[in-house]
């Protein structure tokens, strides 16, 4: 599982509140599925958080750099798919109206399969 949490500078920087965090949460359940890693809950204690799906690749940033240093090259039918799975995403939730805040390979997480999935809102 990856659990994604918000330290308490950010909350209080970006006024985190449990109902911001509720209303993430729904929107991970709406878009289930659809490149983005399933949300199991979440957390409003002293850490404000989620409980996601487990990626075992990782992010898409430290599955590139493993490959890197391993001196093994990403076969370009996989790069194409990753970016076409980005490309699906970014397209799903902007026809539903939503922006999505941090866009980036270190919030982008490796399947087991090889499938991309996005990791927040």
């Amino acid at each position: 599982m990856i659990v994604k949490s918000f330290c308490n500078e950010t909350i209080k920087k970006f006024r985190i509140t449990d109902e911001v965090v509720r209303k993430e949460a729904m929107i991970h359940q709406k878009f289930e599925g659809k490149n983005s890693l399933k949300c199991f809950g979440i957390v409003l204690r002293d850490v404000k958080g989620f409980v996601m799906e487990y990626a075992e690749h990782g992010s898409l940033q430290s599955y590139i750099q493993l490959n890197k240093r391993k001196k093994q090259i990403i076969p370009m039918k996989l790069k194409l798919s990753f970016l076409s799975e980005m490309c699906n995403f970014i397209s799903s939730v902007h026809k539903n109206k939503i922006l999505v805040k941090d866009i980036r390979l270190g919030n982008m997480y490796v399947t087991g399969n090889l499938k991309l999935k996005h990791r927040g809102f």
